[in-house]
């Protein structure tokens, strides 16, 4: 009896193995899905090239948005970048994410405190004259500028999310997982209406955001200036590159 006992034992125990294995494989629920990493050289030099490629890459892209950009577009991005980021602190201590990819609401509590970027400031301020102006001006009617927002901030999360994963090794400001996650946690197609809704509020305070802009266009050299040095003091940007 004792021997059948032990041999039931070792059965259940090598069931119970097996399945929590399958459960860790697949990310079930008390398993998050690994944020995918951007090639990484092994030797020095190759470490060495591609922080070169990186630095580069950035300086080059800030050099064309200086140049193709006026005050008001730089001070809408500086605007936005700031906005949001306050924005974000907010959504995520409002709301916390389960393991499955579903977010969840929990009101405003001190053991929760939400949480941006400075990555996300970064990218923010250089996208937005495209995300909000040059929208604007590409779509004149409100409607369709209203119904294809989700689309518009999707795009705009596809090309960030991806120059983050390029600069940083992987998308450092936001990681979206479960099933209605896309192009490597870059977008969530269950934010839609979120989108919807913001792409209605910035129609609407279109006006109030460009007059706003050509208040902070003015200071926007030393917004940036102070960012920087920020990012530099406390986010460490080379870290990891």
């Amino acid at each position: 009896k004792k021997k059948k006992m032990d041999k039931q034992k070792k059965k259940s125990s090598g069931k119970n193995e097996q399945s929590t294995k399958v459960i860790k494989e697949k990310g079930g629920h008390n398993q998050k899905p690994e944020q995918p990493t951007f090639y990484t050289p092994k030797t020095e030099k190759g470490k060495q090239q591609l922080l070169i490629a990186r630095v580069i890459t950035f300086l080059v892209l800030f050099f064309i948005w200086f140049r193709n950009t006026d005050n008001v577009k730089r001070g809408c991005g500086v605007l936005i970048a700031s906005a949001f980021s306050i924005i974000e602190t907010t959504w995520t201590t409002i709301t916390i994410t389960r393991p499955d990819g579903s977010v969840q609401f929990v009101g405003f509590r001190s053991d929760n405190i939400g949480h941006s970027s400075f990555a996300q400031w970064w990218v923010n301020l250089l996208w937005t004259p495209m995300f909000i102006i040059a929208y604007r001006e590409l779509i004149s009617s409100a409607f369709m500028r209203i119904l294809l927002s989700p689309l518009n901030i999707w795009l705009v999360e596809i090309t960030e999310g991806y120059f983050l994963i390029f600069m940083v090794g992987k998308n450092i400001a936001w990681f979206y997982h479960g099933s209605d996650a896309f192009c490597h946690g870059n977008i969530k197609l269950s934010y839609g209406p979120l989108w919807l809704g913001l792409g209605i509020v910035i129609d609407l305070l279109y006006d109030y955001i460009i007059i706003l802009s050509e208040i902070v266009g003015q200071y926007h050299i030393f917004v940036i200036a102070g960012v920087a040095v920020a990012t530099a003091l406390f986010a460490n940007p080379l870290k990891g590159l």
